[in-house]
């Protein structure tokens, strides 16, 4: 039997994080709870889709 894989649609906001490792130099990595969810079921095999609202400027170049 073949396996399908679903269609989820998630509905919400991502935000930056920036964090200083070890070394000291900074990081900005995307997160948030909504886009969590989509990231970790697409990487389950999901089909995802996710609605937000991004800003013009670079920071939604740093999430998308």
């Amino acid at each position: 039997m073949e396996e399908q894989s679903s269609l989820v649609v998630c509905f919400g906001e991502a935000m930056l994080r920036q964090s200083q490792d070890e070394s000291g130099e900074s990081q900005i990595t995307p997160g948030g709870a909504e886009y969590n969810v989509a990231c970790a079921l697409a990487n389950l095999g999901n089909s995802v889709k996710w609605v937000t609202s991004l800003p013009t400027d670079k920071s939604a170049e740093l999430i998308t």
